[in-house]
């Protein structure tokens, strides 16, 4: 992955390009998240559906599951990773932190609107004021210097890492790590949840940065997904691996 320039160097309109480009990179990795919750759930539900599969066959769904579960809980500790210069939310919640007031102001984001010639700036207006942290510095010159808290991006990542402590706590001591600490109960939906709240604050900030719509969870696939799953995989002419004896 390309290295992304120093922020201390960057101007505000820099900035805000280093973190379109961050947020486009962490995109395609939300995708493939939901993606991946979608074709494991009809995986599921297939099993499910089909008493002979299930019976004869729900080793194949553990292996299937292992997978997912690793999959999902290494990107989700990915995300909350702090430090080490990598593009993780937490990393960019803190530069995000760091600049946001010199440079997530009113007069940036209403530029960003089609202005309506009936309605004017009225709409990228009050969008901004109910932002969450939106704010205007003291003493007030002009409404266009308002701008982002600091403190309100602090909030947010310290809210997000403390909705995601238990699902992270899992993936360092049971899936990145061996460990002797007694097992934690991890249900399927909290693994769920978090990615959730990982995306909701990915929307969050897209919009404040590009005054845009984060794209939906689940990605329309392109392509039938089930037609695979209707055809006959074991055929004359397969030949089983055979791991080689020493």
């Amino acid at each position: 992955m390309q290295k992304l320039p120093d922020a201390t160097t960057l101007t505000p309109d820099q900035l805000i390009e280093r973190w379109t480009v961050w947020l486009k990179e962490t995109q395609h990795e939300s995708h493939h998240l939901y993606s991946s919750r979608e074709s494991f759930e009809n995986v599921q539900r297939m099993f499910k559906s089909n008493s002979d599969l299930s019976h004869k066959g729900s080793f194949v769904l553990d292996w299937i599951w292992e997978g997912f579960k690793t999959d999902y809980l290494i990107s989700i500790r990915r995300e909350m990773e702090k430090g080490g210069g990598f593009l993780t939310l937490v990393n960019f919640l803190i530069e995000l932190e760091r600049y946001s007031e010199p440079v997530l102001t009113r007069d940036r984001y209403v530029a960003l609107y089609d202005v309506s010639p009936i309605t004017g700036d009225f709409l990228a207006n009050r969008h901004f004021s109910e932002k969450r942290g939106a704010m205007c510095l003291f003493p007030r010159r002009d409404k266009s210097s308002d701008c982002i808290s600091s403190d309100s991006i602090k909030r947010l990542r310290d809210d997000l890492q403390s909705r995601t402590k238990k699902v992270v706590q899992f993936a360092n001591w049971f899936i990145a790590h061996r460990t002797r600490q007694k097992p934690l109960q991890l249900k399927i939906g909290e693994m769920y949840l978090a990615v959730d709240e990982i995306f909701d604050v990915y929307a969050y900030v897209y919009n404040l940065i590009t005054a845009g719509v984060w794209a939906e969870r689940f990605p329309v696939a392109q392509y039938n997904w089930f037609a695979p799953f209707k055809l006959v995989w074991i055929t004359d002419t397969f030949e089983p691996f055979k791991p080689k004896k020493k």
